[in-house]
């Protein structure tokens, strides 16, 4: 792999564990969406809950309040059993309109990334920490 992009991989790696701390810092404990999530995509979680449930669960939603200005959820897309997974912070405008994640400017970035790294979007599996699209750019609220 390139040095370039081992660079861009320990930034983007570094970037990731700053938001974990930063959640942390604000009271966190646990992020329980990511980590059902993640069960999940390494096997059946407890209770025979899949992607498809959990996504089912999130379109009705309504613990923050964003799913009243969304247009669509933005589940996560690819493959779920892939061994490499990209977490964007939340979905721009035209994710929220077409209801999956990193279809703008910064998607074709990604895919070129990809494409130069040897893979495509289905080997991958891309999701945001954040389903729904703010309506403005504000620090996150704790809901």
């Amino acid at each position: 792999m390139p040095e370039r992009f081992l660079s861009e991989l320990r930034d983007a790696v570094a970037a990731g564990r700053g938001q974990f701390e930063y959640l942390r810092d604000l009271g966190f404990d646990e992020v329980s969406a990511a980590a059902r999530i993640g069960t999940t995509l390494a096997g059946p979680a407890q209770g025979g809950e899949t992607l498809e449930k959990i996504r089912a669960d999130l379109e009705s939603c309504g613990c923050c309040g964003l799913c009243k200005t969304r247009k669509k959820l933005v589940f996560g897309v690819g493959n779920p059993q892939a061994r490499l997974v990209l977490v964007g912070e939340a979905p721009g405008r035209e994710e929220d309109e077409k209801g999956e994640p990193f279809v703008g400017e910064a998607g074709r970035l990604l895919d070129r990334i990809l494409f130069a790294m040897g893979l495509q979007r289905d080997e991958v599996y891309i999701c945001n920490v954040l389903m729904c699209r703010t309506p403005i750019i504000r620090v996150p609220e704790p809901e």
